[in-house]
């Protein structure tokens, strides 16, 4: 028996550290998918793995990167309302964008890139590992939600995980000069959490064998028992089921502990933090063109509260300094704010199915246009 564990424990290791050598151009260094068919970023459960290396390199954005039947590829960022959480993936808002484009023979996809928890700078830090795999557009997802005003972020635990995973893509958007993020990042660079070189190498290695676990666990269950698992793992199902639902909220919430949490969590200060000088400059070093999707929330006001996470004041001045901004700066803002009624959301920020059937058509028509728009605008320059 300990002969057995021994070889599966350098098995694992020789594979991982395999893994973690691999380098070069993203469309030679795909990986096997773990998550629907590398549809997501990761499991209906939740993140188990954060290398944006790996998750990237299983994603079927890495897959497609040479597909030539694919005239335009676009990229949706976004916090878990763009995610899908609780719904397979025909169901989220990508999904329902690509089968509405499969059924018209459209030569277009669109990559879902959400990842649970709202925080702007992971999807910062997506939005320049996604560059990596050429879209031709970008579709950056925010809401208020995404602001939350501290660092490092001390909940929930996937956020502190997933910095710690991407140390290195921290370091590549910091060295490329991060606009309007200057602060936040210095944050972190100066925490004295911060992983030495032989830790940063033990995590990355982590993460490896986190692939490998997860790999064998999907795709080959019986191996993953035998080798990869040790009893207590238990049998290993093919596809991981949702483990919990969001609530529906109701209207009974008590605004004055509404008010006293954002107040807590966002404070005075909470546009320092400005995303959109960061996305200009992306789309000035990179060319690539990047669409801003002030995403829906819901509508169920109570006092001075516009619903069960957010006060009125806030969501009028964060809807404001969002327009402002994005016309400053030349971005362009998709408003899908308030395109949905209040039966279309699970939650405040959560849309049930037929609210992400709405919002999928709109979406999918924004696209459409746009990316025609830039298709004559390349054709008059030619």
């Amino acid at each position: 028996m300990r002969r057995s564990t021994a070889f599966r424990q350098l098995a694992a290791l020789l594979l991982a550290g395999a893994l973690t050598s691999c380098g070069g151009d993203a469309s030679e260094d795909c990986l096997p998918s773990l998550f629907e068919d590398g549809t997501r970023l990761h499991d209906r459960n939740g993140p188990n793995l954060f290398a944006l290396d790996f998750i990237f390199r299983q994603h079927e954005i890495c897959r497609h990167h040479a597909d030539k039947s694919l005239k335009r590829r676009v990229a949706l960022l976004g916090n878990s309302a763009v995610f899908g959480i609780d719904v397979p993936t025909a169901d989220t808002v990508a999904g329902l964008v690509n089968q509405r484009w499969q059924n018209e023979r459209q030569p277009l996809h669109l990559y879902n890139l959400g990842f649970v928890t709202s925080y702007l700078l992971k999807d910062v830090l997506i939005a320049r590992k996604a560059i990596d795999h050429s879209p031709d557009l970008i579709v950056f997802g925010v809401s208020l939600s995404d602001f939350i005003h501290m660092a490092p972020i001390p909940w929930p635990e996937v956020l502190p995980a997933f910095f710690a995973a991407n140390e290195d893509q921290l370091d590549r958007v910091n060295e490329e000069g991060a606009a309007g993020l200057e602060a936040l990042i210095r944050t972190y660079r100066e925490r004295e959490e911060r992983a030495s070189w032989l830790g940063q190498r033990l995590v990355n290695l982590r993460e490896a064998g986190s692939y490998l676990r997860l790999i064998f666990r999907h795709r080959t269950p019986a191996l993953a028992n035998r080798w990869l698992l040790s009893p207590k793992d238990g049998q290993v199902a093919e596809v991981p089921a949702p483990t919990e639902s969001f609530p529906t909220r109701g209207p009974n919430y008590r605004c004055a502990k509404v008010i006293a949490e954002h107040e807590k969590k966002f404070g005075v200060n909470w546009s320092a933090w400005n995303v959109f000088a960061y996305l200009e400059q992306l789309e000035q070093i990179h060319g690539v063109e990047i669409v801003v999707l002030d995403l829906p929330i819901q509508h169920d006001p109570k006092g001075d509260c516009y619903n069960a996470r957010f006060p009125k004041r806030a969501d009028r001045q964060y809807r404001n300094w969002v327009r402002g901004e994005t016309t400053r700066r030349g971005i362009t803002l998709w408003d899908f704010h308030d395109l949905l009624p209040k039966s279309r959301f699970e939650d405040t920020i959560h849309p049930t199915l037929e609210g992400n059937r709405e919002i999928a058509t709109a979406l999918a028509n924004k696209i459409a246009a746009s990316l025609a728009v830039t298709e004559r605008g390349a054709a008059k320059r030619e």
